[in-house]
């Protein structure tokens, strides 16, 4: 889930937002890119070996964040006073991005292996909008309107014990069931397309389900019948779909990692499934 800075132990650096340029001086300076219309969490991971260092123009340190919303770099994190100006880019045309746009921004460090590691996270878009991201647990990456939309409207069923209850073509679009207990549920030609089903599905009764953009990661849906529904996009990185029945399931764009587990002898790649892994606003140490 996306921190809560003024809870932990992460350092923060002494960061003077502006929307002016980088002009020089004794104050460090730096601006962070990010694609135009990107709502969502960004992550950047600083001293990663390998990586390429962040430029510099005019003496200014430019961030250019992908349209993944993370960047890793071989730079060290700034430290001291940094003045910051933050902008949305298109073309070579940038535009300045609102302080109050920006929530929960901060440096964090922990050590692994006694090498330092830090990280900067921050969400880009309104109090209302990052509090959704919260609750459904969203890792990096931009979240478009259709996404905010169902949230607002879902159902929250988070924690609910609703093993083997019948479901049967009901409009779940957007509901929030993280960590719910949904073992041998009835969920057969059900909408959940939009929901947050980090849940136990295994042996739960998914045909014909409607499952477009569904958050699965770390689902447990063995023994699950998923025969012809409707995975496309869905993530499902880390879930476990061992004795998973998926004939006829649509899952082009749907996303896996190596730590997915699929039924013995299943191709995901040919079944139009894609291989990508989902970023954490926190990594695990």
């Amino acid at each position: 889930m996306f921190p809560r800075f003024k809870t932990s132990i992460w350092i923060l650096p002494v960061l003077c937002f502006q929307s002016g340029g980088c002009e020089a001086g004794t104050t460090a300076k730096e601006k962070i890119l990010i694609p135009s219309g990107y709502l969502g969490g960004v992550r950047i991971d600083y001293a990663v070996k390998g990586a390429k260092p962040i430029v510099q123009q005019n003496g200014c340190k430019v961030y250019s964040i992908p349209t993944s919303g993370y960047l890793k770099t071989s730079s060290s994190p700034p430290s001291g006073s940094v003045e910051e100006e933050l902008e949305y880019v298109k073309g070579e045309v940038e535009t300045p991005i609102s302080s109050d746009q920006m929530q929960d921004e901060g440096i964090g460090g922990s050590l692994d292996n006694n090498k330092p590691l830090s990280q900067r996270t921050f969400f880009l878009g309104t109090d209302e909008q990052y509090d959704l991201a919260t609750r459904y647990d969203a890792p990096v990456g931009n979240l478009d309107g259709a996404t905010f939309e169902a949230w607002r409207r879902g159902q929250d069923l988070s924690y609910k014990n609703l093993s083997r209850h019948n479901f049967l073509k009901a409009n779940l679009r957007g509901a929030n069931l993280l960590s719910a207990n949904l073992k041998g549920a009835n969920l057969q030609r059900v909408d959940l397309s939009f929901a947050a089903l980090d849940a136990n599905l295994s042996r739960a009764n998914l045909k014909g389900a409607l499952l477009y953009r569904a958050n699965l990661y770390e689902a447990l849906l063995v023994g699950a019948d998923l025969r012809g529904c409707d995975l496309r996009q869905a993530r499902l990185q880390a879930a476990d779909l061992r004795g998973a029945l998926l004939k006829d399931a649509d899952m082009r764009g749907a996303e896996f990692d190596s730590q997915t587990k699929w039924p013995r002898g299943f191709n995901a790649t040919l079944q139009g499934a894609v291989v990508k892994d989902l970023i954490r606003l926190q990594s695990a140490h």
